[in-house]
């Protein structure tokens, strides 16, 4: 994380950490905030297990509470794992298209803006 992240990150973990945030979050708030991040956790199984799972890899060994540095790490985790299901899901999409890599590659570049037209081309 940046700088700033961690900061943000901080002034986030200080709504839930009642002791200034020098202390942990104690295992009611921990329930709370992982509702907060893992919204599904409360209503899907599925939800629930990856929110148990990623929980239990940054708290490793405590009594359910959490500490800031154990919640740093828990939200790389929840980016990290969001971040690698949306490239599942691409992948999953450019399979079942067909398309070649050239062809992903300017449909991401104009999706995402960065399709340029050559000179002397427009579109019509």
């Amino acid at each position: 994380f940046s700088e700033d992240d961690v900061l943000r990150l901080r002034q986030e973990f200080l709504l839930w950490a009642p002791l200034g945030g020098e202390g942990c979050v104690e295992p009611r708030g921990v329930a709370k905030l992982l509702g907060k991040l893992f919204p599904g956790s409360t209503t899907r199984k599925d939800e629930h297990d990856r929110a148990k799972r990623l929980f239990q890899e940054a708290v490793a060994g405590s009594k359910g509470e959490m500490r800031f540095s154990e919640f740093l790490l828990l939200m790389r985790l929840h980016r990290d794992d969001k971040e690698r299901a949306r490239l599942e899901k691409e992948l999953l999409a450019v399979e079942a298209s067909g398309f070649s890599r050239a062809e992903t590659r300017e449909f991401r570049a104009i999706f995402r803006g960065g399709l340029s037209q050559p000179e002397g081309h427009t579109m019509t």
